[in-house]
């Protein structure tokens, strides 16, 4: 690591990527310690930029700027959004924000020395990197990126030597947690990170001794807004209130969609590859998401900025009224134009349930069964929503 700690020790702004993804946790927290400014690039990103590379022995990647002359902005952390509705965009993060993130994870999470975080999740994205490797050092707990079937042994063979066990979980680990039989006797939280899960889904799965949670917050919020702190009956199929008094949120008609509006001290700034400000610092951010709030106010995730409401119902009202054949496997709907309706599952063994689908759907939304289509997908890329589009 000598040659490493010299390149960090010589240069303000370092671009990071890594083929190991436990790797790449650690030498981008050494980064940050050593007072360096860090942009995490997605390994498909990597090569994109026109900058000068300074490390490379196949596992870890390190850029530099070519032209170091150029001014460079006051922050600690840049990250690249999904690009799950749009091109990826870089938001950038001072200190003071991601510690007081880092502030919110420990209440909510729990998480102590004696805790692990895991996730799946490439550790550019900004859910692995904040609330795990970021929260795991800031609470001294141990954080692991391992594969989805490696979560599964860790848990059968690891969990109960923890006071506290998080996953960051995606579709795809959920899926794979719906075939343990029970977790009794291990503390174990799922932050589902708003993956499509049913109530049912997630009654059955608190049933089962792990403790799912939903919560909510994008790259351009530094990872964290909303969380379900509750747990009970009242706040399931929400992603709860928000996390600090700071924070408030506001739906605003946008093709008579109420879409989710974030005020937050926490809003990241637009910044450019050189480490540039691009935007004025901002405390609101209007998101693509559309929802509703539950009578006392909770947040309820009802689908993206390119759904449309079907007879009144968007995709989470679509989701609840299949909950019956869902169980505890997650669903991926999009509601399209002309009132096409697409179901996607994980688990192609879903795919059985087509016809009945289409029919509980036909009656509900009041449309043809053909405008429901049912498939599997192949497998899940950054933004773990939709197909990554390319950066422009």
């Amino acid at each position: 690591m000598y040659e490493i700690d010299q390149i960090l020790d010589n240069n303000k702004l370092i671009y990071l990527s890594a083929i190991d993804q436990n790797i790449y946790a650690e030498i981008a927290t050494r980064a940050i310690k050593k007072g360096c400014q860090v942009m995490l690039l997605p390994d498909q990103l990597k090569e994109h930029f026109d900058l000068q590379p300074v490390y490379n022995d196949g596992v870890i990647f390190i850029y530099v700027r070519k032209d170091d002359s150029k001014h460079l902005d006051n922050f600690v952390l840049a990250m690249f959004t999904s690009g799950s509705t749009d091109d990826p965009k870089i938001y950038a993060f001072n200190t003071t924000k991601i510690e007081k993130t880092l502030s919110w994870y420990k209440k909510i999470y729990g998480v102590t020395n004696k805790s692990v975080i895991i996730s799946p999740m490439p550790t550019s994205y900004n859910f692995s990197f904040i609330a795990g490797v970021l929260n795991a050092n800031y609470n001294g707990a141990k954080y692991y990126h391992k594969k989805p079937q490696d979560i599964m042994t860790f848990l059968h063979e690891h969990a109960k030597e923890y006071d506290k066990v998080v996953i960051l979980a995606n579709p795809i680990i959920l899926d794979m947690l719906s075939e343990i039989d029970n977790m009794m006797g291990a503390n174990v939280l799922i932050d589902s990170g708003g993956a499509p899960l049913s109530t049912k889904a997630i009654r059955i799965f608190r049933h089962k001794g792990f403790d799912v949670r939903e919560g909510y917050g994008l790259t351009e919020t530094a990872s964290l807004t909303h969380f379900d702190a509750e747990g009970n009956d009242e706040s399931i199929g929400s992603v709860g209130f928000p996390v600090d008094e700071s924070i408030s949120t506001e739906l605003v008609e946008f093709d008579s969609k109420p879409m989710v509006k974030i005020v937050s001290s926490n809003i990241g700034r637009r910044i450019n590859i050189d480490g540039q400000f691009i935007e004025d610092e901002n405390d609101n951010y209007q998101t693509t998401d559309i929802a509703r709030f539950d009578k006392d106010g909770r947040l309820i995730l009802l689908g993206r900025a390119t759904d449309i409401a079907i007879n009144g119902m968007y995709p989470k009202d679509t989701m609840e009224s299949i909950a019956d054949i869902l169980m505890q496997k997650c669903v991926l709907i999009q509601h399209l134009p002309n009132k096409q309706v697409n179901i996607r599952f994980f688990d192609s063994d879903m795919l059985k349930h087509t016809e009945e689908i289409k029919k509980i759907l036909s009656d509900k939304l009041k449309i043809s069964r053909d405008n429901v289509t049912v498939e599997c997908v192949p497998g899940l890329l950054h933004s773990l929503k939709l197909q990554r589009k390319k950066y422009a």
